[in-house]
């Protein structure tokens, strides 16, 4: 995977697994009737004192109903051999949420079922192949404001793999995320994150054992509505990437 993709997926663990808002507008920090986003990520360089996108690298799509919740989206494959992964959403008899996630020639690749409580928090997460069998399924464990202290992953067999515990501060904000194997051991850690006004991440430090450990910066320009549309990410202190949003609305 590259590192762009490591990136990617380790800062949605942070964002996603810690969120205890009850619709994905919310899980996804965005204000207003929110219907589409697109976002384009660059690789950035740094020019005349200014950080400037340079060239395009991938790009995301979420689309969302009236009620902020996701119907549809697309991302790159964690592989990119796969091209694009397109994602469909719905909700079943239970309230719980079901994702099929399409390969790039629209056939089945995996489905995702997400279990809710009675306060909107998601209590489980399974994972299923393109045939329906298990993969995996992740548990957590809430606090009292619903906020995901501690999840458990288990494989197809149903012994633990991983478990991740997290600390928040007093607006729900992730602030410390450590990852250790079933032994104990641990092998991520996300720290010191930082957030501004509109609690978004604009500083965390990425710690791998085995590796070493890096950190990151975010700079963001925002429209009215007090959603970013522009985000500049700096890997110890350099330029990394630039990300550019497309957002509609509603009304």
């Amino acid at each position: 995977m590259s590192k762009n993709l490591i990136f990617f997926f380790s800062l949605m663990i942070i964002l996603i697994s810690c969120s205890n808002e009850k619709n994905d507008l919310k899980r996804a920090n965005l204000y207003g009737n929110v219907k589409f986003v697109k976002e384009i990520q660059y690789s950035a360089v740094e020019k005349f004192g200014e950080i400037v996108e340079q060239d395009e690298m991938n790009t995301r799509e979420s689309t969302y109903n009236e009620k902020g919740n996701i119907i549809k989206s697309s991302e790159p494959s964690q592989t990119f051999l796969e091209g694009y992964l397109s994602s469909e959403y719905s909700i079943d008899e239970n309230g719980n949420q079901i994702c099929i996630i399409y390969d790039s020639k629209h056939s089945i690749k995996s489905k995702l079922i997400k279990i809710y409580d009675l306060n909107g928090n998601v209590i489980e997460d399974t994972f299923y192949d393109n045939n329906n069998n298990l993969k995996f399924k992740v548990r957590n464990e809430l606090d009292e404001k619903g906020n995901n202290i501690k999840d458990k992953m288990y494989n197809s067999n149903g012994n633990l793999e991983s478990v991740t515990e997290r600390k928040f501060d007093k607006n729900g904000n992730c602030i410390e995320a450590i990852s250790t194997t079933n032994t104990g051991v641990i092998f991520q850690k996300w720290e010191e994150q930082m957030y501004d006004k509109f609690n978004n991440m604009i500083y965390w430090k990425l710690t791998i054992p085995s590796s070493r450990s890096v950190h990151f910066e975010h700079k963001y320009e925002f429209d009215k509505n007090n959603n970013w549309i522009r985000q500049v990410i700096l890997q110890d202190q350099k330029p990394e990437n630039v990300i550019k949003r497309e957002i509609k609305y509603w009304n």
